[in-house]
């Protein structure tokens, strides 16, 4: 009887420990949603939006294609909560500016976006830097090109630009897996999206998220004023235009990247990039760690947020 009375107890106990976890996570996440601030700034010639959150080191986060700043608020406001997070639309998305030209959306020009940027907002010291998709392959450049601004980085589901042409030239499951770029840059999606809006980027997964609630109904208010816009979604397929070349040689510099800590997170069902990419970067990343994370594909950070975000944590704070 004293035995049963003990184990309830300790059920209690632990119980009561949940609900006060609970309780406090809620009160934190809710009292740092209230402080993410919407910014502008000009640099580079253009003028970037931002979302920022937070205090200490900066963290910025690079967003992928068809993406922007405001997707990754839930990972605002947990990272906020150590970092002082920043979080740009990127050069054609969102509210930030959207030069004419395919030349505008070269690497070289968007990694100064976002050189500039960290000198506008770092205080002179070197910030963490995240990216995911086309924002990881940019934040790959930026760590190589400037590594004097940058003290760690993260990228997410995402391999170097002269890695990922290597691949398509030279492996045939890449190849295919990315055939879909030839029908973005080729203009026949800028026609349908003409006739069918937003509506057309978001049944390309953003709709199953929504029905597994991982997306709410603000999510996809934000979402369609950002991509309904014609203008938007031409600077982001220039993205493609600039960087993927319609024919490609066999003439790669091997991407390499010594001193700066890398950390890839890469979803166990990745299908845009084939899985030989983690421990192909090995040769030439010095200081290099990868994360399988399990159950998850091209988003971890949206398909499973808190462990996505747990580890960039442990990775930032070692």
């Amino acid at each position: 009887m004293n035995k049963h009375i003990c184990f309830l107890k300790r059920v209690y106990r632990c119980a009561l420990c949940l609900l006060m976890l609970l309780f406090t996570s809620t009160s934190v996440a809710e009292d740092k949603s209230l402080l993410i601030s919407s910014n502008f700034s000009s640099v580079n010639g253009i003028k970037l939006h931002y979302l920022s959150a937070g205090q200490g080191e900066t963290v910025i986060i690079l967003h992928g294609f068809p993406h922007y700043a405001a997707l990754w608020e839930r990972t605002i406001k947990r990272l906020s909560q150590d970092y002082h997070v920043v979080v740009p639309d990127n050069r054609g998305y969102g509210l930030s500016s959207k030069p004419k030209g395919v030349d505008a959306y070269k690497i070289d020009v968007l990694a100064a976006d976002v050189a500039k940027l960290i000198m506008h907002i770092g205080n002179n010291e070197k910030v963490h830097l995240i990216g995911h998709d086309w924002g990881g392959t940019l934040a790959w450049h930026v760590a190589e090109t400037y590594p004097e601004l940058i003290d760690k980085l993260v990228v997410i589901n995402a391999p170097p630009l002269s890695t990922f042409l290597e691949l398509l030239v030279n492996n045939e499951n890449q190849s295919k897996a990315s055939s879909y770029m030839n029908y973005l840059k080729s203009g026949k999606f800028e026609e349908k999206h003409k006739e069918e809006g937003a509506s057309l980027i978001w049944a390309i997964g953003f709709d199953s998220l929504f029905n597994k609630q991982l997306l709410d109904e603000r999510d996809k208010d934000i979402f369609f004023k950002h991509w309904n816009s014609i203008e938007t979604l031409e600077a982001a397929i220039n993205w493609y235009r600039a960087n993927i070349p319609e024919t490609l040689d066999n003439n790669f510099a091997p991407f390499t990247l010594s001193k700066t800590p890398a950390l890839l997170i890469w979803g166990e069902n990745e299908r845009v990039f084939v899985p030989q990419i983690p421990e192909l970067l090995a040769e030439g990343v010095e200081n290099y760690q990868y994360v399988i994370v399990p159950n998850v594909g091209h988003s971890p950070f949206l398909e499973n947020e808190a462990t996505t975000s747990k580890i960039i944590e442990q990775f930032l704070s070692y």
